[in-house]
């Protein structure tokens, strides 16, 4: 297994719990906007403003702590050993195409979206890179992938991991491919501009923007844009394309991401 740091915690819970709070009762933020909901005078009159609030809170907190936690090093240990006895039982075709990364790959009907490839799906939701890197030595090899098409990033920047880690991180799972499978192509997908987190939009394109540059520095390594083309003519991610938690994909969205990647998986 490669070897890795546990990626870090980026603030305490009680700091979150309390940043939290000022924004419930000075209604100053983007992020927990919603009519009627962060008027503390609602409260002071009596206007059922807890039980409006109550389900934007609970989300709310529910994102803050789960950012503000140590990542479990075995959190995945389950999933991953589910993917390896489902190998084992129903072993897949050689030559495939794997996908691995985060909830945006497993929420991937790939089976509908490239009928004609063999592809193979090792999304675990709420990976950051370090541990689709870590676990690839479990995953990779035994799957004699023809290409290896990852996403991950998304929920690194959210924790505060640096662009610039993320893309190190990356360039151990190439590192570790070229020795592992040689012969397999990598095509890093680009993090995607997902609304809920459009403040870390700086961070998104500079993480972008590393990740371009691996793969124009390696002929292993393919970089699929799939930033842009969930964009609007005024570069801001488009509401079709994103569920209602403005994070995950709608089938219109990875319609669109189809398009970008499956030109890729062509010979």
């Amino acid at each position: 297994m490669i070897s890795g740091r546990p990626p870090k915690a980026s603030r305490s819970t009680k700091e979150l719990l309390e940043i939290l709070s000022g924004l419930l009762i000075g209604g100053n933020s983007d992020d927990f906007s919603g009519e009627g909901c962060l008027n503390p005078l609602d409260f002071l009159r009596g206007e059922n403003w807890m039980f409006r609030c109550l389900p934007l809170f609970l989300v709310a907190l529910t994102g803050l702590l789960s950012a503000a936690e140590p990542l479990k090093p075995d959190r995945f240990e389950a999933a991953i050993a589910k993917f390896e006895a489902d190998r084992v039982a129903n072993p897949p075709p050689r030559n495939g195409n794997v996908f691995i990364g985060s909830s945006s790959i497993r929420l991937w009907d790939l089976a509908e979206a490239f009928p004609e490839q063999p592809c193979i799906n090792y999304g675990f939701g709420g990976a950051v890179m370090e541990e689709v890197t870590r676990y690839a030595p479990r995953l990779l090899p035994a799957s004699h992938p023809r290409r290896v098409i990852v996403y991950a990033g998304d929920n690194d920047l959210v924790r505060e991991i640096e662009p610039k880690t993320v893309a190190a991180d990356f360039e151990k799972l190439v590192d570790y491919l070229a020795e592992a499978a040689p012969s397999a192509e990598v095509i890093i997908l680009a993090v995607k501009p997902s609304p809920s987190r459009w403040r870390l939009r700086e961070q998104y394109l500079a993480t972008n923007k590393l990740l371009h540059e691996i793969s124009e520095s390696n002929p292993r390594v393919k970089y699929a844009d799939t930033w842009s083309v969930l964009l609007d003519a005024n570069g801001e991610p488009r509401a079709e394309f994103y569920e209602k938690d403005k994070l995950h994909l709608t089938p219109e969205g990875y319609a669109a991401w189809n398009k970008v990647v499956g030109p890729m998986l062509v010979d």
